[in-house]
Protein backbone atom coordinates (compact mmCIF):
# COMPACT_ATOMS: atom_id res chain seq x y z
CA UNK A 1 0.00 0.00 0.00
CA UNK A 2 3.26 2.39 1.32
CA UNK A 3 4.98 1.42 -2.25
CA UNK A 4 1.57 2.28 -4.09
CA UNK A 5 1.39 5.45 -2.90
CA UNK A 6 4.79 6.49 -3.35
CA UNK A 7 4.93 5.47 -7.14
CA UNK A 8 1.64 7.56 -7.50
CA UNK A 9 3.49 10.88 -6.36
CA UNK A 10 6.70 9.56 -7.47
CA UNK A 11 8.20 12.23 -10.87
CA UNK A 12 10.89 11.49 -13.14
CA UNK A 13 13.00 13.55 -13.33
CA UNK A 14 15.50 14.03 -16.66
CA UNK A 15 19.56 14.19 -15.82
CA UNK A 16 19.64 17.59 -18.28
CA UNK A 17 18.80 19.84 -16.02
CA UNK A 18 20.92 23.04 -14.16
CA UNK A 19 20.51 22.62 -10.68
CA UNK A 20 21.46 26.36 -9.70
CA UNK A 21 18.04 27.28 -12.25
CA UNK A 22 15.97 24.83 -10.17
CA UNK A 23 17.48 25.58 -7.05
CA UNK A 24 16.34 29.34 -7.81
CA UNK A 25 12.81 28.64 -9.18
CA UNK A 26 12.02 26.39 -6.05
CA UNK A 27 13.54 29.47 -3.41
CA UNK A 28 10.88 31.98 -5.71
CA UNK A 29 7.93 29.68 -4.84
CA UNK A 30 8.69 28.94 -1.55
CA UNK A 31 9.14 32.59 -1.16
CA UNK A 32 5.27 32.91 -2.87
CA UNK A 33 4.01 30.47 -0.73
CA UNK A 34 4.99 31.56 2.95
CA UNK A 35 3.86 35.26 1.86
CA UNK A 36 0.45 33.50 1.18
CA UNK A 37 0.85 31.39 4.09
CA UNK A 38 2.66 33.41 6.96
CA UNK A 39 -1.35 34.51 8.30
CA UNK A 40 -1.21 31.42 9.88
CA UNK A 41 1.56 32.36 12.21
CA UNK A 42 2.22 34.00 15.34
CA UNK A 43 2.44 38.01 15.08
CA UNK A 44 6.41 37.55 16.47
CA UNK A 45 7.54 35.07 13.61
CA UNK A 46 5.98 37.21 10.69
CA UNK A 47 7.62 40.05 11.64
CA UNK A 48 11.22 38.15 11.69
CA UNK A 49 10.08 36.61 8.01
CA UNK A 50 8.77 39.73 6.68
CA UNK A 51 12.72 40.88 7.00
CA UNK A 52 14.00 38.36 4.44
CA UNK A 53 10.88 37.96 2.88
CA UNK A 54 11.75 38.98 -0.95
CA UNK A 55 9.60 39.12 -3.89
CA UNK A 56 9.67 35.92 -4.96
CA UNK A 57 7.19 36.43 -7.81
CA UNK A 58 9.99 38.64 -9.86
CA UNK A 59 12.82 36.07 -9.14
CA UNK A 60 10.05 34.28 -10.97
CA UNK A 61 9.86 37.03 -13.82
CA UNK A 62 13.25 37.23 -14.39
CA UNK A 63 14.10 33.44 -14.31
CA UNK A 64 11.50 33.02 -16.74
CA UNK A 65 12.88 35.92 -19.17
CA UNK A 66 16.54 34.40 -18.92
CA UNK A 67 14.90 30.96 -19.90
CA UNK A 68 12.57 32.41 -23.03
CA UNK A 69 15.01 34.43 -24.00
CA UNK A 70 17.29 31.83 -24.72
CA UNK A 71 14.16 30.17 -26.60
CA UNK A 72 14.01 33.07 -28.36
CA UNK A 73 17.45 33.53 -29.58
CA UNK A 74 17.77 30.48 -30.31
CA UNK A 75 14.46 30.14 -32.45
CA UNK A 76 14.50 33.13 -34.52
CA UNK A 77 17.81 34.12 -35.26
CA UNK A 78 17.76 32.27 -38.22
CA UNK A 79 14.32 32.10 -38.94
CA UNK A 80 11.70 35.02 -38.16
CA UNK A 81 8.62 34.25 -39.71
CA UNK A 82 5.29 33.84 -39.19
CA UNK A 83 5.64 29.69 -39.01
CA UNK A 84 8.32 29.91 -36.54
CA UNK A 85 6.24 32.46 -34.07
CA UNK A 86 3.12 30.39 -34.19
CA UNK A 87 5.38 26.98 -33.29
CA UNK A 88 6.85 29.25 -30.57
CA UNK A 89 3.38 30.56 -29.27
CA UNK A 90 2.14 26.97 -29.86
CA UNK A 91 4.85 25.75 -27.32
CA UNK A 92 4.41 28.46 -24.82
CA UNK A 93 0.70 28.44 -24.32
CA UNK A 94 0.10 24.54 -24.09
CA UNK A 95 3.10 24.58 -21.58
CA UNK A 96 0.93 26.93 -19.34
CA UNK A 97 -2.58 27.68 -20.38
CA UNK A 98 -4.69 24.29 -19.86
CA UNK A 99 -3.11 24.06 -16.18
CA UNK A 100 -4.54 28.08 -15.88
CA UNK A 101 -7.74 27.13 -17.67
CA UNK A 102 -8.18 23.90 -15.36
CA UNK A 103 -8.18 26.06 -12.15
CA UNK A 104 -9.98 28.79 -13.33
CA UNK A 105 -12.62 26.58 -14.33
CA UNK A 106 -12.38 24.68 -10.86
CA UNK A 107 -12.44 28.61 -9.22
CA UNK A 108 -15.85 29.53 -10.74
CA UNK A 109 -17.59 26.22 -10.00
CA UNK A 110 -16.40 26.72 -6.70
CA UNK A 111 -17.77 30.34 -6.65
CA UNK A 112 -20.96 28.94 -8.06
CA UNK A 113 -21.73 26.33 -5.16
CA UNK A 114 -20.82 28.65 -2.75
CA UNK A 115 -23.51 31.57 -3.98
CA UNK A 116 -20.51 33.99 -5.10
CA UNK A 117 -21.66 35.19 -8.47
CA UNK A 118 -18.96 35.93 -10.86
CA UNK A 119 -20.00 38.30 -13.97
CA UNK A 120 -19.59 37.33 -17.29
CA UNK A 121 -17.11 40.26 -18.54
CA UNK A 122 -15.53 39.86 -15.32
CA UNK A 123 -14.73 35.79 -16.18
CA UNK A 124 -14.15 37.05 -19.57
CA UNK A 125 -11.21 39.24 -18.44
CA UNK A 126 -9.43 36.53 -17.22
CA UNK A 127 -9.68 34.37 -19.74
CA UNK A 128 -8.22 36.55 -21.88
CA UNK A 129 -5.21 37.80 -19.29
CA UNK A 130 -7.29 41.30 -19.31
CA UNK A 131 -7.47 41.23 -15.53
CA UNK A 132 -4.58 43.58 -15.10
CA UNK A 133 -3.97 45.05 -18.31
CA UNK A 134 -5.89 48.01 -18.02
CA UNK A 135 -8.12 47.18 -15.22
CA UNK A 136 -7.48 47.17 -11.36
CA UNK A 137 -7.56 42.82 -10.78
CA UNK A 138 -10.16 41.70 -8.91
CA UNK A 139 -10.42 39.44 -5.50
CA UNK A 140 -11.39 36.49 -7.87
CA UNK A 141 -8.17 35.23 -8.94
CA UNK A 142 -5.77 37.96 -7.80
CA UNK A 143 -2.35 35.91 -8.04
CA UNK A 144 -3.09 35.53 -11.69
CA UNK A 145 -1.79 38.69 -12.21
CA UNK A 146 1.95 37.64 -12.59
CA UNK A 147 0.76 34.83 -15.50
CA UNK A 148 -1.08 37.35 -17.09
CA UNK A 149 2.11 39.73 -17.52
CA UNK A 150 4.09 36.64 -19.24
CA UNK A 151 1.28 35.75 -21.59
CA UNK A 152 1.53 39.46 -22.59
CA UNK A 153 5.53 38.92 -22.92
CA UNK A 154 5.26 35.61 -24.99
CA UNK A 155 2.66 37.49 -26.87
CA UNK A 156 4.41 41.02 -27.59
CA UNK A 157 8.44 40.20 -28.23
CA UNK A 158 7.81 37.55 -31.27
CA UNK A 159 5.51 40.37 -32.74
CA UNK A 160 8.31 43.43 -32.01
CA UNK A 161 11.06 41.33 -33.52
CA UNK A 162 9.38 40.14 -36.69
CA UNK A 163 8.35 43.88 -37.50
CA UNK A 164 11.73 45.12 -36.86
CA UNK A 165 12.91 42.56 -39.12
CA UNK A 166 10.15 43.14 -42.13
CA UNK A 167 11.08 47.01 -41.64
CA UNK A 168 14.72 46.76 -41.55
CA UNK A 169 15.21 43.29 -43.37
CA UNK A 170 19.11 42.67 -43.13
CA UNK A 171 20.44 45.74 -42.17
CA UNK A 172 20.90 44.99 -38.81
CA UNK A 173 22.07 41.37 -37.04
CA UNK A 174 18.92 39.91 -35.09
CA UNK A 175 21.94 40.38 -32.41
CA UNK A 176 21.02 43.78 -31.96
CA UNK A 177 17.29 44.10 -32.91
CA UNK A 178 16.69 41.85 -29.61
CA UNK A 179 19.16 44.30 -27.80
CA UNK A 180 17.03 47.42 -29.13
CA UNK A 181 14.10 45.86 -28.01
CA UNK A 182 15.28 44.66 -24.29
CA UNK A 183 16.12 48.35 -23.80
CA UNK A 184 13.67 50.18 -25.20
CA UNK A 185 11.03 47.81 -22.96
CA UNK A 186 13.06 48.51 -19.75
CA UNK A 187 13.48 52.35 -20.38
CA UNK A 188 9.87 52.64 -21.54
CA UNK A 189 8.30 50.60 -18.86
CA UNK A 190 10.17 53.01 -16.20
CA UNK A 191 9.02 56.13 -18.06
CA UNK A 192 5.60 54.24 -18.09
CA UNK A 193 5.85 54.18 -14.19
CA UNK A 194 7.39 57.72 -13.65
CA UNK A 195 4.47 59.25 -15.63
CA UNK A 196 1.77 57.23 -13.85
CA UNK A 197 3.29 57.29 -10.14
CA UNK A 198 3.10 61.67 -10.99
CA UNK A 199 -0.55 61.45 -12.32
CA UNK A 200 -1.76 59.87 -9.08
CA UNK A 201 -3.03 62.07 -6.33
CA UNK A 202 -3.15 59.21 -3.55
CA UNK A 203 0.34 57.51 -2.43
CA UNK A 204 -0.64 54.44 -0.28
CA UNK A 205 -0.53 50.60 -0.36
CA UNK A 206 -3.47 50.05 -2.55
CA UNK A 207 -2.40 52.35 -5.42
CA UNK A 208 1.12 50.55 -5.12
CA UNK A 209 -0.10 47.20 -5.16
CA UNK A 210 -3.00 47.67 -8.09
CA UNK A 211 -2.15 50.36 -10.21
CA UNK A 212 1.94 49.28 -9.54
CA UNK A 213 3.11 45.70 -8.53
CA UNK A 214 0.66 43.61 -10.42
CA UNK A 215 -0.14 45.66 -13.71
CA UNK A 216 0.82 44.18 -17.04
CA UNK A 217 2.64 47.19 -18.34
CA UNK A 218 4.03 47.92 -15.35
CA UNK A 219 6.30 44.64 -14.44
CA UNK A 220 7.05 43.64 -18.32
CA UNK A 221 10.92 45.32 -17.63
CA UNK A 222 11.48 42.61 -15.14
CA UNK A 223 11.32 39.72 -17.48
CA UNK A 224 13.20 42.25 -19.77
CA UNK A 225 16.19 42.08 -17.57
CA UNK A 226 16.10 38.39 -17.90
CA UNK A 227 16.02 38.37 -21.63
CA UNK A 228 18.93 40.51 -21.19
CA UNK A 229 20.71 38.14 -19.25
CA UNK A 230 20.08 35.15 -22.09
CA UNK A 231 21.32 37.86 -24.15
CA UNK A 232 24.51 38.32 -22.77
CA UNK A 233 25.13 34.73 -22.18
CA UNK A 234 24.66 33.87 -25.81
CA UNK A 235 26.81 36.66 -27.26
CA UNK A 236 29.31 37.24 -24.47
CA UNK A 237 29.40 34.32 -22.84
CA UNK A 238 32.54 34.81 -20.54
CA UNK A 239 31.50 38.26 -19.83
CA UNK A 240 28.88 36.92 -18.26
CA UNK A 241 30.23 34.27 -16.19
CA UNK A 242 33.01 36.57 -14.91
CA UNK A 243 32.77 37.28 -11.09
CA UNK A 244 29.50 35.55 -11.10
CA UNK A 245 30.62 34.58 -7.05
CA UNK A 246 30.64 38.61 -6.20
CA UNK A 247 28.03 39.11 -8.46
CA UNK A 248 25.68 36.48 -6.96
CA UNK A 249 26.03 37.81 -3.45
CA UNK A 250 25.75 41.60 -4.72
CA UNK A 251 22.48 40.43 -5.75
CA UNK A 252 21.23 39.06 -3.02
CA UNK A 253 22.16 42.14 -1.10
CA UNK A 254 20.22 44.67 -3.25
CA UNK A 255 17.26 42.37 -2.83
CA UNK A 256 17.20 42.20 0.67
CA UNK A 257 17.53 46.44 0.71
CA UNK A 258 15.45 46.74 -1.59
CA UNK A 259 12.94 44.69 0.36
CA UNK A 260 13.27 46.34 3.33
CA UNK A 261 12.66 49.99 1.55
CA UNK A 262 9.19 51.03 2.99
CA UNK A 263 8.49 54.39 2.23
CA UNK A 264 5.18 53.85 0.22
CA UNK A 265 5.02 57.47 -1.23
CA UNK A 266 8.73 57.95 -2.00
CA UNK A 267 8.85 57.77 -6.12
CA UNK A 268 11.88 55.50 -6.00
CA UNK A 269 9.12 52.42 -4.57
CA UNK A 270 6.74 53.12 -7.57
CA UNK A 271 9.29 53.28 -10.35
CA UNK A 272 13.16 52.41 -9.21
CA UNK A 273 12.30 49.52 -6.79
CA UNK A 274 10.96 46.90 -9.10
CA UNK A 275 14.54 48.00 -11.51
CA UNK A 276 16.73 47.22 -8.61
CA UNK A 277 14.75 44.14 -7.77
CA UNK A 278 15.00 42.77 -11.32
CA UNK A 279 18.88 43.72 -11.44
CA UNK A 280 19.71 41.96 -8.40
CA UNK A 281 18.46 38.79 -9.87
CA UNK A 282 19.93 39.16 -12.89
CA UNK A 283 23.66 39.33 -11.02
CA UNK A 284 22.66 35.90 -9.05
CA UNK A 285 21.83 34.36 -12.82
CA UNK A 286 25.30 33.57 -13.45
CA UNK A 287 26.59 31.69 -10.53
CA UNK A 288 23.26 29.73 -10.62
CA UNK A 289 23.32 28.92 -14.66
CA UNK A 290 27.17 27.62 -13.58
CA UNK A 291 25.74 25.45 -11.18
CA UNK A 292 24.92 22.40 -13.12
CA UNK A 293 24.34 19.49 -10.41
CA UNK A 294 25.47 18.73 -6.47
CA UNK A 295 26.55 16.03 -4.73
CA UNK A 296 24.41 17.50 -1.52
CA UNK A 297 21.90 14.99 -1.66
CA UNK A 298 19.32 18.45 -2.77
CA UNK A 299 18.93 17.23 -5.88
CA UNK A 300 15.85 15.18 -6.08
CA UNK A 301 14.14 17.22 -3.51
CA UNK A 302 14.78 20.73 -5.44
CA UNK A 303 14.26 19.50 -8.88
CA UNK A 304 11.23 17.83 -7.30
CA UNK A 305 9.44 20.93 -6.10
CA UNK A 306 10.85 23.13 -9.23
CA UNK A 307 8.82 20.75 -11.43
CA UNK A 308 5.90 21.40 -9.67
CA UNK A 309 6.43 25.40 -9.22
CA UNK A 310 3.94 26.22 -11.51
CA UNK A 311 1.17 23.69 -10.26
CA UNK A 312 1.76 25.17 -6.51
CA UNK A 313 1.81 28.81 -7.75
CA UNK A 314 -1.89 27.89 -9.23
CA UNK A 315 -3.28 26.15 -6.45
CA UNK A 316 -2.00 27.42 -3.49
CA UNK A 317 -3.79 30.81 -2.59
CA UNK A 318 -7.26 31.32 -4.54
CA UNK A 319 -7.83 27.35 -4.46
CA UNK A 320 -6.39 25.95 -1.33
CA UNK A 321 -6.01 29.21 1.09
CA UNK A 322 -9.43 30.78 0.57
CA UNK A 323 -10.86 27.25 1.17
CA UNK A 324 -8.98 26.83 4.63
CA UNK A 325 -10.50 30.33 5.40
CA UNK A 326 -13.84 29.21 5.14
CA UNK A 327 -13.51 26.78 7.72
CA UNK A 328 -12.73 26.86 11.42
CA UNK A 329 -9.65 25.72 12.34
CA UNK A 330 -6.91 26.63 14.66
CA UNK A 331 -3.83 29.36 12.72
CA UNK A 332 -1.79 25.67 13.20
CA UNK A 333 -3.63 23.15 11.54
CA UNK A 334 -4.80 25.66 9.03
CA UNK A 335 -0.74 26.10 8.28
CA UNK A 336 -0.44 22.62 7.94
CA UNK A 337 -2.89 21.84 6.04
CA UNK A 338 -1.80 24.55 3.50
CA UNK A 339 1.73 23.26 2.47
CA UNK A 340 0.25 19.62 2.80
CA UNK A 341 -2.29 20.35 0.12
CA UNK A 342 -0.46 22.55 -1.50
CA UNK A 343 2.20 20.52 -2.34
CA UNK A 344 0.19 17.03 -2.91
CA UNK A 345 -2.47 18.67 -5.26
CA UNK A 346 0.58 20.11 -7.33
CA UNK A 347 1.99 16.78 -7.59
CA UNK A 348 -1.16 15.46 -9.02
CA UNK A 349 -1.83 18.17 -11.23
CA UNK A 350 1.84 18.23 -12.40
CA UNK A 351 1.96 14.66 -12.94
CA UNK A 352 -1.32 13.35 -14.34
CA UNK A 353 -2.40 16.89 -16.41
CA UNK A 354 0.61 19.06 -17.34
CA UNK A 355 2.83 16.32 -18.22
CA UNK A 356 0.83 14.03 -20.50
CA UNK A 357 0.13 17.71 -22.50
CA UNK A 358 3.41 18.60 -22.61
CA UNK A 359 4.54 15.25 -24.52
CA UNK A 360 1.82 15.38 -26.52
CA UNK A 361 2.61 19.51 -27.35
CA UNK A 362 6.53 17.96 -28.03
CA UNK A 363 4.98 15.67 -30.50
CA UNK A 364 3.25 17.96 -32.48
CA UNK A 365 5.74 20.78 -32.28
CA UNK A 366 8.72 21.85 -33.22
CA UNK A 367 11.47 22.32 -30.68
Amino acid sequence: MLQKIINFFKLDISGNRVFGLDLLRSIAILLVLIAHSREYLPISLQEGINLFLVDGVAIFFVLSGFLIGGIIIKSFEKDISIKSITNFWVRRWMRTLPNYYLILFVLLIINLLIGRWIECLEYAKYLLFLQNSYFIIGDFFPESWSLSVEEWFYTIIPILLLMISLLLGQKISFKRKLFVIIILIILGVTFYRFVKYFNIEAKNYYTYDRYFLRQVFSRMDAIMFGVLGAWIRYYYSKIFYKGKKFGFWLGVLILILTHNFESIKDPILYIFAFSFTSFGVLLMLPLMDSWKSTTLGLRYPVVYCSLISYSMYLVNLSLIGNTLNQIELSNLLKFILFWFLTISLSIILYKYFEVPIIKWRDRITRK
